[in-house]
């Protein structure tokens, strides 16, 4: 059997939001203590999850990463750009991206790139994207987001060494039923795409994380 110790904080471990009120000193740790044992089954003393409990806020690594990366976005700057058009393309098109942006530049302005192995997905201004669009072939375009917005997260030079910076914006736009259409992570920068719709609602969590 387990001992209380790694039920607890296998439970902790799993919930930020839990660990972020906690360090906002929101919890009571003996409420918190007879939820872990009414509700997520913890067997154990109450006095021994309590232990448990504070043992995690003073020596959990996760907890030590998550306060790292509190302090990230404490001193991160959010911006926002609105009517974003997104485009998923065969990496055949790449030719074509390059050769423009090297002659006649039709797509540099408001324009943003995303390359993997197969595919390009580029981010550009949607009142230009029915005329961007035309330059590339039917065929390899292979799906279309449009009504985006674009929220640009700046972080302090050295935010690069935190850890769990994605996974806590992800798990935050989550809680707030937000969905993700793109990430373009380049620290200390990050461009993250939401439908125009949950634009306030995303910007409202980021605001939450800043503090």
């Amino acid at each position: 059997m387990a001992s209380v110790n790694t039920e607890v904080w296998k439970v902790l471990a799993e919930d930020l939001s839990v660990q972020k009120d906690m360090r906002r000193e929101l919890i009571n740790v003996r409420a918190l203590a007879r939820y872990l044992i009414q509700k997520k089954g913890i067997t154990g003393s109450i006095d021994a999850v309590i232990s448990a409990i504070r043992r995690f806020e003073a020596e959990s690594d996760l907890a030590k990463q998550a306060q790292e990366v509190e302090v990230v976005f404490e001193n991160a700057i959010i911006t926002t750009k609105s009517n974003i058009a997104s485009m998923t393309l065969s990496d055949r098109q790449f030719k074509i991206i390059a050769t423009d942006f090297l002659g006649d530049k039709k797509l540099k302005e408001n324009f943003r790139l995303l390359k993997s192995k197969e595919n390009i997905r580029i981010f550009l201004n949607q009142k230009d994207f029915e005329e961007k669009k035309k330059l590339f072939a039917g065929k390899d375009l292979r799906y279309v987001d449009l009504d985006l917005a674009e929220m640009r997260i700046e972080f302090p030079k050295d935010a690069h060494e935190a850890v769990g910076i994605l996974s806590r914006i992800g798990l935050e736009m989550a809680l707030s039923n937000v969905c993700v259409y793109g990430f373009i992570e380049a620290m200390p920068e990050i461009l993250l795409y939401v439908k125009m719709k949950d634009l306030a609602t995303a910007h409202d969590v980021l605001l939450g994380l800043i503090g």
